[in-house]
């Protein structure tokens, strides 16, 4: 039954030429249409007509039901860009040749459907810190320095000058929570790691934030908690994810850094490795629980800004959450006395006229603060059960790719 007249602009996903009737699946970037060129019903050559799939074109035609689907009957079709025949079939790549061509990688269904729903949940995440009174903040990217003692970076000629790509805000944002009580940035960040590993990139997306006056590391823990849980259950709403993965428990339990390392019987003297990571999170999700706090991290882990416990100075107020057996927050409460956090700075091997500017913060009013940095395409691995960064990434940086 005819509806009424209707045009569609898209790209042709697939044809089936059965002679006097000729299939398109038009995909328009959000959904998939089926356009009929029949012999009587629509112009003759059209039957004849070249369209090789991935042509853009535009379609003119009766919207009509068949079988109580809808379907469009092609009155008119324009090819605005012919396509040339594929160099891969996607489908059937191996991962190396699909990232080599990962223009036409991106145009299956499934890619367009999980970049959605990464836009849906960048967005989630910038609502949820506009709703809860921070203030988005964008820091510089060129640095003199980096934020992170030990981590590699990329050096950058700059009128002359060395200069850095940077790591994390950081230091900015620590900077700003002297004139804003909460800020928030996200953003790329640059690291120089020669890793080749499923959770690496040299160019990954930063989910970073910061809060003044608060009292201990546990303001942070239970902020990020409630943020982790509203954007995860938003996320899990949304008919992208229902087309991509399956739901999971939202447990979030707090533990310290000696207790996980009981746990997976690792050596307390030494960081949590992947491996122990991965086994820290199949004990929790026994239990329905997907995010795991590890706090009090050692101070021989932990960055010059990282407060350490008065107490026991050996052992810090920073902390990991473990999303499903992945590091993907790293963050703490923050050394705000000025006089502490020279011998930090200090001790850590780092000479305090360097950070001069960052410094000069902290003498003129510096709240109690402290904060934390996610790692967006590591939440989204996580969050759909994935192998790979890479696949949630447009076009990913590592040690292996700079193209396309």
């Amino acid at each position: 039954m005819s509806l009424y007249l209707m045009q569609i602009k898209g790209w042709v996903h697939k044809v089936r030429d059965l002679g006097k009737i000729k299939f398109l699946l038009i995909r328009d970037g959000y959904k998939i249409m089926q356009a009929v060129i029949k012999k009587g019903e629509s112009p003759d050559y059209l039957l004849d007509l070249d369209i090789p799939i991935e042509s853009a074109v535009e379609i003119e035609g009766e919207e009509r039901e068949t079988n109580g689907k809808k379907e469009i009957l092609v009155k008119d079709l324009k090819i605005l860009a012919k396509a040339e025949p594929l160099p891969i079939d996607p489908k059937k790549a191996t991962p190396k040749k699909r990232f080599d061509y990962r223009i036409i990688d991106l145009k299956l269904p499934e890619r367009q459907t999980l970049f959605r729903l990464r836009a849906k949940v960048q967005k989630f995440f910038r609502d949820w810190f506009m709703e809860n009174g921070f203030v988005e903040i964008n820091t510089p990217k060129i640095v003199i320095i980096g934020a992170e003692s030990g981590a590699e970076v990329f050096p950058v000629l700059y009128f002359g000058k060395e200069a850095y790509l940077t790591q994390s805000p950081q230091l900015y944002k620590q900077m700003m929570v002297s004139v804003f009580p909460k800020v928030f940035e996200i953003a790329f960040a640059y690291r120089a790691e020669p890793s080749r590993t499923s959770r690496h990139l040299a160019e990954f997306t930063s989910v970073d934030a910061e809060m003044g006056f608060i009292k201990d590391e546990y303001d942070v823990i239970n902020t990020i908690k409630k943020m982790l849980i509203d954007v995860s259950e938003k996320a899990m709403q949304t008919k992208e994810f229902e087309e991509l993965a399956k739901p999971i428990d939202l447990g979030f339990e707090i533990i310290t850094f000696d207790e996980a390392k009981e746990i997976v019987k690792g050596n307390p003297n030494e960081d949590l490795t992947t491996e122990e990571e991965r086994k820290l999170g199949e004990h929790f999700m026994e239990e329905g629980v997907s995010f795991v706090a590890v706090t009090k991290y050692p101070w021989s882990e932990r960055p010059f800004y990282t407060m350490r416990l008065d107490d026991n100075p050996s052992y810090t107020r920073g902390f990991d959450i473990i999303f499903r057996g992945l590091e993907i927050i790293s963050g703490a409460q923050r050394e705000h006395r000025y006089e502490k956090l020279l011998e930090n700075i200090k001790e850590k091997g780092i000479d305090p006229n360097k950070l001069e500017y960052y410094l000069m913060a902290f003498k003129y009013g510096m709240p109690p603060h402290g904060g934390f940095g996610l790692g967006l395409e590591r939440y989204l691995r996580q969050l759909l059960g994935l192998d790979d960064v890479r696949e949630v990434i447009l076009f990913y940086r590592d040690i292996d790719r700079l193209l396309p």
